[in-house]
Formats: C-alpha cells, structure tokens, sequence
C-alpha cells in the first residue's frame, strides 16, 4: 500500500510517501522541485523526483489521458529513470507532465526531451544539415554552411536555463 501526502504552503512543498510492506516500513520524504510553489506554480523543474514516478494504472482506471494543462499525460523523460509503477512511458507524480509541451529552450534543443540539450540533439542536426532539413538553418539566411554549424555550436554550450 501506499500513501502519498501532498503539502504545499508558502515556503515549501514536501511530498511523503510511505510504503507499507510485509517486513518493513520505508519513509521517503523529499521535495518535488516543483517550478515556483510559492505562487502555485506546481508545475515540475527538469531535476524533479516526481518525474516518471508515477502510477499508470491510477490513472489508466479513471481513463485519465491529460494532465492539468491538457497535455498527454503518458509521456517519456528519456533523461530520467522510471521509477514508477507501470509500462514506459511511466506518468508523472503530481497534476502535471513534466516534458508535456515543453518548448524547446534554444536553438540546438531540436530533439525530444525538449528542455534539455543531448545526443539527440547533435544527431538531429547533423542529420537535418545533410539533408539540408530547414531547422538545420540555425542562422535563418537558406545556406546551410559553416555558420549555422558554429550557431548551433554556440546555442548547445550555452545549455538550457
């Protein structure tokens, strides 16, 4: 069985589960991350321990499908390991999904998961730049050269915020 409290107040949010079993009681008690709890933002930051920690069947047996914002619900951080209960993509703890429509946050986030830059972002864009793909046009100016492969360079070291 388990147990999940969530308490959100004005300095912090705290989320407790704690899992019964036959041998052992296990508390775990540590903060969601969530974006801004101070002002209700209770949306998860990209470093969140309620990421893929979910429970499918909760929300399989209420044919939940969208999360808060209507956004799928179901939806893979491939950053993250599942820790939730289910077949992948494991939900999110929480009203809301945390890669669910994020943006991406530069120029070189070409690739899912959005929010985050990866190897699948270097090999979208190598990919999209031999094969004169218009995203690969980093600079906009319809010549795919060496100077939308130093912006793309340029975007992926300065990182996502």
């Amino acid at each position: 069985m388990t147990i999940r409290v969530d308490e959100v107040g004005a300095l912090a949010a705290v989320v407790v589960d704690v899992r019964i079993t036959a041998r052992r009681v296990i508390a775990d008690t540590h903060d969601p991350l969530f974006i801004d709890a101070a002002n209700a933002d209770l949306r998860l930051q990209a470093t969140s321990p309620a990421i893929d920690a979910g429970r499918n069947e909760s929300l399989q047996d209420n044919n939940i499908e969208l999360d808060r914002e209507g956004k799928d619900r179901f939806f893979d951080v491939v950053t993250v390991t599942d820790l939730g209960v289910g077949t992948a993509p494991i939900v999110d703890k929480g009203a809301y999904e945390r890669d669910a429509g994020i943006s991406p946050c530069n120029e070189a986030d070409l690739a899912s998961p959005f929010g985050v830059l990866d190897l699948s972002d270097i090999t979208t864009f190598a990919a999209a730049f031999s094969a004169q793909d218009p995203i690969a046009d980093i600079n906009e100016d319809s010549v795919f050269d060496l100077e939308d492969i130093t912006a793309f360079n340029k975007a992926f070291l300065l990182g996502c915020p």
